[in-house]
């Protein structure tokens, strides 16, 4: 992964993932909800997310996001190392 993932992703992944545990897709209302922050402002990240090299999620307009491969692998590679940190 040559991207760097800051905080904000890094969070989007996270819940994306949690989101997403029981192979259904986040919406961006729950995203929203759950990070508190406006819907507009998750479609965005969602849609800058999508079209990134690599691309991080699969979004489809009223459809919901889900994790791409890559973007699992990163979200697993961020709540390893939080869980790291919390011991």
């Amino acid at each position: 992964m040559n991207q760097k993932l800051t905080i904000s992703i890094q969070d989007y992944l996270k819940t994306i993932y949690e989101l997403t545990e029981n192979d259904e897709s986040a919406t961006t209302n729950a995203l929203a909800q759950k990070l508190n922050i406006s819907a507009p402002s998750v479609t965005g990240m969602i849609q800058k997310l999508a079209s990134s090299k690599p691309a991080l999620v699969e979004y489809q307009k009223h459809q919901g996001v889900t994790l791409t491969k890559d973007g699992r692998k990163a979200a697993l590679e961020v709540i390893r190392h939080h869980r790291l940190i919390e011991t």
